[in-house]
């Protein structure tokens, strides 16, 4: 069976690394924008990949989390070590995807005093799944984008690989 989302996440996947090929000594806000579009990258093919092996496993939602992942599957009775992987790595809070999660995350909180602290919640409870985070902001840089960017790549190719074999 040929997947539709395996070209759409290799792209993404791509995508980011020419983002972070681009990176130099810029001007700050360019700097940090070039960051942010890398990370969104990085998220998008997290995502894709998850909607890649929903379609693998021959569900027709689109998991937002690898949690959302192996709900879907426990329901239909059926599980895989690449999912328990996934879902490993994202439980773990000292994981590169727990990291990776977070500065997501981050991009997203933000201070507006005029709006109710219950109701700013409930939007961006809308935007992305949010997991409780204790302490400082992520702070983005290179190292830590390419780190991500290799580890991302690394599980996808390695999971494929996996699946294929079977």
């Amino acid at each position: 069976m040929n997947n539709p989302y395996t070209g759409v996440v290799e792209a993404i996947l791509r995508k980011s690394q020419l983002l972070l090929d681009a990176a130099g000594d810029k001007a700050p806000l360019l700097t940090e924008g070039l960051q942010e579009a890398v990370l969104i990258q990085l998220w998008r093919a997290y995502r894709g990949f998850l909607v890649e092996q929903a379609c693998q496993l021959g569900l027709s939602d689109d998991p937002q989390c690898a949690r959302d992942l192996f709900q879907l599957t426990s329901a239909q009775g059926s599980s895989s070590a690449e999912l328990g992987e996934l879902l490993g790595l994202q439980e773990d809070d000292s994981s590169w995807l727990s990291a990776m999660e977070a500065a997501w995350g981050s991009l997203w909180q933000f201070s507006n005093g005029s709006m109710p602290r219950a109701k700013r919640q409930d939007w961006q409870a809308q935007l992305i799944p949010l997991r409780e985070m204790v302490g400082a902001q992520p702070v983005l840089t290179w190292e830590i984008l390419h780190f991500w960017q290799r580890a991302l790549t690394e599980l996808i190719h390695r999971q494929r690989a996996q699946a294929q074999e079977w």
